[in-house]
């Protein structure tokens, strides 16, 4: 059976469309899902790498997968409208010829035995948006060796392509980003490839609804590999391959705030099973949190901006969590959540004066019906970019929580 969806009063408006990681994606796949899937930020696709999902708006992010918090603003747009018309891009023209290329090589072998591999497909991008987009290839030798002899200086991206790899080896989700000048010679760390290990497993709630549609990352030990990514089907289940073998945590992120881990082992060419079964929030072990923000005076701010980042290591049968979430306060200056118990890093900016304040706390009673506001005193003046860069750092550090899962 489906479980109908309630949308609880704290949960804010905005659960639109969304990028899948899986893609929170799968190989860029860093930032690759959370399902229900609420917000973990511009995190989640950068581990896995995939595209369109329904849910919040996810962008990948350079370590997993968090999807952007509901409520964020979105990317800047052109509101199009009378005297008001978009740009149009300038057009790309060829890259001019420098009479001085440099050359790219490197080696591709085993990860442990450093066995070379030969055969495998290996591509340079450039990536500078002026010019029209020039793609180079190269295969490596029975030494693994692979040379681009001619690379016009500039900005270039570096990636192994499935083509002609068995399907045995995984394929690194990261692509190294090169600047070459003019008759350089680099020489590109080895590429050391694993073998690829498959997780298969289903997600249900507790309370026997089927759970649909959300983002699965599958993270690395070694986090230089990247992340895979998936999702749950119409049914609930989940497979992904071309994790890494020495995988050892699967995530799961809900559209509520949550991302639940298991931790496990990926070996390649033994079955690994991941399943979840999470609690729906109204039934979710945690607390009602309410958070108040005021100025020195004590005076309330209402429409603050206010985001709450928690983390809980596994424990038994209890998943490690990963919570991120982002409301305003309300007319008179307080919003409300439900966050699940564990270590919370609270951030409020007033997107008016500049204001900011932070709080941490730790969440272990339920406080339902007995809820205290959480006073967050505002201070300072900083402007929008320092706001940003504020955000921008406890959100990648909610995104660190995803590999970091035992005490």
């Amino acid at each position: 059976m489906t479980r109908p969806w309630k949308r609880p009063r704290f949960v804010p408006a905005i659960l639109a469309a969304a990028c899948l990681l899986s893609g929170v994606a799968a190989p860029t796949p860093a930032r690759a899902g959370l399902v229900e899937a609420s917000m973990l930020t511009e995190q989640s696709a950068r581990l896995t790498g995939q595209a369109a999902l329904s849910g919040p708006d996810w962008s990948p992010t350079r370590t997993g997968v968090l999807p952007t918090p509901s409520g964020s603003a979105p990317s800047p747009a052109i509101i199009r409208g009378r005297g008001n018309r978009a740009p149009e891009p300038l057009p790309r023209v060829p890259r001019p010829a420098s009479g001085a290329p440099g050359t790219v090589a490197g080696l591709v072998y085993e990860r442990g035995t450093q066995a070379p591999i030969a055969n495998v497909s290996v591509t340079l991008v450039s990536t500078e948006p002026q010019y029209i987009e020039t793609t180079l290839t190269a295969r490596t030798d029975s030494a693994g060796y692979y040379e681009f002899a001619t690379v016009e200086p500039g900005l270039w991206r570096l990636s192994i392509q499935r083509d002609g790899l068995p399907m045995t080896w995984a394929v690194p989700h990261i692509a190294p980003a090169l600047s070459v000048a003019k008759k350089e010679k680099i020489a590109i760390p080895p590429f050391a490839l694993g073998k690829q290990a498959c997780v298969a497993g289903k997600a249900v709630w507790s309370d026997g609804y089927t759970l649909f549609d959300a983002p699965v990352t599958v993270m690395p030990a070694a986090l230089d590999l990247g992340a895979a990514g998936g999702m749950l089907n119409g049914i609930g289940d989940y497979t992904v391959c071309e994790a890494p073998e020495d995988s050892v945590m699967v995530w799961m992120h809900l559209r509520d705030g949550r991302s639940l881990g298991r931790s496990t082992r990926l070996v390649a060419g033994t079955p690994s099973r991941v399943d979840f079964t999470p609690d729906p929030l109204e039934k979710m072990e945690g607390s009602p949190l309410r958070v108040l923000p005021v100025l020195s005076d004590g005076t309330p701010v209402p429409r603050a901006q206010i985001i709450v980042v928690g983390r809980r290591f596994e424990q038994g049968p209890r998943p490690a969590l990963v919570f991120v979430r982002e409301e305003a306060s309300d007319a008179v200056g307080v919003a409300e959540f439900k966050v699940p118990f564990g270590n919370y890093e609270v951030l409020v900016m007033n997107p008016r004066q500049g204001q900011t304040g932070t709080q941490r706390m730790v969440v272990d009673i339920d406080q339902t019906g007995n809820i205290a506001p959480l006073r967050v005193e505002l201070t300072g003046a900083r402007n929008a970019d320092e706001r940003a860069a504020l955000k921008r750092s406890l959100l990648e550090r909610a995104e660190r929580s995803l590999t970091v899962w035992t005490q």
